[in-house]
């Protein structure tokens, strides 16, 4: 209800990657539980392969990609290689019309007709013109990923989850200066969010889990405040994560 681009269609279809496997949180709840709901169209992919993934949702039509920073990255870095391989006159101009687009966000038609005429050639040879909303979540990303995305033309939120809480959060602003900022948005109605004294992100909520184990320690959280070991902070009712207050490091397997 608080966002139209989140649910648009491309010719009349969703059509969503199953980049991430459905046995994680963020693949169980914000893609296989939504969209399975509404009966729409998952995409598979035949491996994971750079080649694989931008043909197959050129090909596919995909209308969402959710994925975690490590994705993002990776397409990032790749765009600007090549980029950058028709010389540093196209490199700049480039970045000048990267940075005007982002700042016509506040004025769509203006942005949506500049981003048309002059950066439709760098969305045809990433995901194509089908693409309606793309999730990071998992992770922090740098606003400068956060800036490539939006500012081509493509829509990207970041959001917040884990498996102990559920998905929380994401930034449902159509504002390229909120979305590039990294915010995570606003807690969702059914949690709340609060930070102690160590910048640590703490939840509360109908969607936290019960009890965990950590080893053979049953850990119980009932009504209270669940940390997350997530360091963050707020600005204006909108949330920011900043990084980890331990050690752990989240690996393809």
């Amino acid at each position: 209800r608080s966002s139209k681009l989140i649910k648009k269609h491309y010719n009349g279809e969703l059509k969503l990657l199953t980049f991430l496997p459905f046995y994680h949180i963020f693949g169980l709840t914000a893609m296989y539980m939504w969209f399975a709901f509404y009966a729409r169209t998952f995409v598979h992919l035949k491996d994971l392969s750079s080649h694989t993934i931008l043909n197959t949702i050129r090909r596919h039509n995909v209308t969402h990609i959710f994925a975690v920073p490590l994705f993002w990255n990776k397409v990032y870095a790749e765009a600007l290689k090549k980029i950058k391989e028709r010389g540093e006159k196209t490199y700049q101009k480039f970045q000048r019309g990267l940075k005007l687009s982002n700042s016509l966000s506040g004025i769509p038609f203006l942005a949506k007709a500049f981003r048309k005429k002059f950066l439709k050639e760098i969305r045809d040879n990433l995901f194509g013109e089908s693409i309606c909303f793309m999730i990071t979540g998992g992770g922090v990303i740098s606003s400068d990923v956060m800036g490539f995305f939006n500012g081509i033309g493509y829509h990207l939120s970041n959001g917040y989850g884990m498996s102990e809480v559920g998905i929380t959060s994401v930034e449902l602003s159509e504002n390229n200066k909120i979305l590039n900022s990294c915010s995570i948005g606003m807690p969702m109605a059914s949690v709340e969010y609060r930070i102690n004294e160590n910048q640590e992100l703490l939840i509360r909520g109908n969607s936290l889990c019960q009890f965990y184990y950590e080893g053979e320690e049953k850990v119980e959280i009932g009504d209270s405040w669940f940390n997350s070991k997530d360091l963050a902070q707020e600005k204006n009712g909108r949330y920011y994560l900043l990084g980890r207050t331990d050690d752990l490091i989240v690996s393809s397997s």
